[in-house]
């Protein structure tokens, strides 16, 4: 791997130092070639990541089960060791845990009574990494789209056929915020359409939606998350799941997310 792959790595990642954070953030707006090789690494990031979440989401076998209730449990238990790294999440933990547990404990056993107890989250599904592309495409400038707005007919075609869903591009100048274009995410092998708007200051927000295959959300209600410093309101329409996605510090986001009811 080369020396900028590496450094696009630790920029995904955020673990570049803060004085080359913004060359490579110039290279990533400005050299093509940059940005696209980029664009494959937080691809290849999200397609790691979902296969985590498959993974740790998966039914634990009853032959596990057992093995682990009927093991005898250590009297001492050293414990765990501390990240050398402050920016090593948790979400990498419970993976890395996961892992040992899928290939056999092999002797290691957690002693309930001398640790402290770890909850683990219960997992967002597409809303994460909806918010883990909008993280990476909300500061592209040259590269925010990858369908210009000036071609609104042929996005509509390309993202109904793809995702299974007929929508029409919302309009939601009324809040400030002017269609730029779209692009397709793919979360979990589905495809996911993303519409982009931006106003006058820069600030972006996007709509995604994609199908619920199956899988429906629940209601219509609108429910609110926050995940990775953004704001999301998400809902389930016909067969079709939707959201809006913006800063946390973007107070049009519910007005935005009622003209895009009334729209798509």
């Amino acid at each position: 791997m080369s020396d900028l792959s590496l450094k696009l790595s630790a920029y995904l990642d955020q673990e570049l130092p803060e004085d080359q954070l913004e060359e490579i953030r110039h290279l990533i707006e400005t050299d093509p070639k940059v940005s696209e090789e980029f664009e494959r690494l937080a691809f290849a990031n999200d397609h790691a990541l979902s296969e985590f979440d498959d993974f740790l989401e998966s039914d634990t076998s009853e032959d596990l089960i057992s093995m682990i209730e009927n093991a005898e449990l250590e009297t001492s238990v050293k414990p765990l060791p501390q990240a050398a790294n402050n920016n090593f999440s948790f979400r990498s933990m419970a993976a890395g845990i996961a892992l040992l547990i899928a290939g056999g404990i092999g002797g290691f056993v957690f002693n309930e009574a001398n640790q402290p107890e770890i909850t683990v989250a219960q997992t967002t599904g597409w809303l994460h990494h909806v918010a883990d592309y909008h993280g990476i495409y909300a500061q592209q400038k040259r590269h925010l789209v990858e369908v210009g707005a000036d071609e609104a007919d042929h996005i509509v075609g390309w993202l109904s056929n793809t995702t299974g869903l007929p929508f029409s591009i919302p309009d939601i100048t009324s809040t400030g915020f002017e269609f730029q274009g779209a692009r397709l995410l793919v979360v979990k092998g589905k495809p996911v359409a993303q519409l982009m708007y931006k106003d006058q200051t820069g600030s972006v927000v996007a709509i995604c939606f994609q199908s619920n295959s199956g899988s429906m959300m629940g209601s219509n209600e609108t429910k609110s998350s926050t995940i990775n410093g953004f704001d999301i309101l998400s809902w389930s329409k016909g067969n079709g799941q939707y959201l809006v996605i913006g800063d946390q510090t973007e107070s049009r986001l519910k007005e935005v997310a009622d003209q895009v009811k009334l729209d798509i």
